[in-house]
């Protein structure tokens, strides 16, 4: 029989869908903090703001997709990469990058 289990070994990605839910809301504002770059290369400066939608994990590349809507309507996708030689710092510790912020 097979079955699935996580151990304590799990890299920090496979634990992103708890962790994303803790500090980011589907529905709400947020403004950057500290300015970061994403996997393609985008930059985010402090003060871009954007309306969180959702996100999507992708385990076996350890991808994770934010969309954003800089506008309120037009929907953008940040691709991260929890990876120590990427994004790993960032998504480790969002709370310095990203807060929550009324909307406007």
């Amino acid at each position: 029989m097979f079955g699935f289990h996580r151990t304590r070994d799990d890299p920090p990605a496979a634990r992103f869908p708890e962790v994303a839910h803790q500090f980011l809301t589907p529905g709400r504002h947020y403004r950057v903090i500290r300015e970061f770059r994403d996997y393609d290369g985008g930059d985010h400066p402090v003060g871009e703001t954007w309306l969180f939608k959702g996100a999507s994990f992708l385990p076996y590349e350890d991808g994770l997709s934010l969309f954003i809507s800089p506008d309120g309507t037009q929907i953008r996708q940040v691709r991260m990469q929890w990876r120590p030689e990427t994004q790993g710092s960032i998504l480790s510790a969002l709370s310095e990058f990203l807060e929550e912020t009324p909307p406007g």
